[in-house]
């Protein structure tokens, strides 16, 4: 009657089944993947900042040129208002406040 044993290697830590009966090896397979040392995950977490800092980054830039484009647009619109009015004879000045009016 044979057995078979699962041993794990202390050095490589693959894992073999081994025949008690007659030692042969029936299967064998690698180890399983390494845990990440704490410089690889220091690595990885950098990484990921930075990722993540040139991703803000690029969402602001995005954002202040909407806001640029907003404001020359609303610009050019009252420059144009102003030339309308200008052209319609009227004057273009400060309205009265009740105050003003004392």
């Amino acid at each position: 009657m044979s057995r078979i044993l699962t041993i794990q290697c202390p050095h490589c830590r693959g894992h073999l089944e081994i025949d008690s009966q007659n030692g042969e090896i029936v299967r064998k397979w690698g180890a399983q993947e390494k845990p990440p040392s704490a410089e690889d995950r220091f690595a990885d977490a950098l990484k990921k900042v930075q990722n993540q800092k040139k991703e803000l980054e690029g969402k602001f830039q995005t954002s202040k040129e909407q806001l640029q484009s907003k404001k020359k647009e609303a610009q050019e619109i009252f420059e144009k208002g102003i030339r309308q009015v200008q052209q319609e004879g009227g004057k273009v000045e400060r309205p009265q406040r009740e105050i003003d009016l004392d």
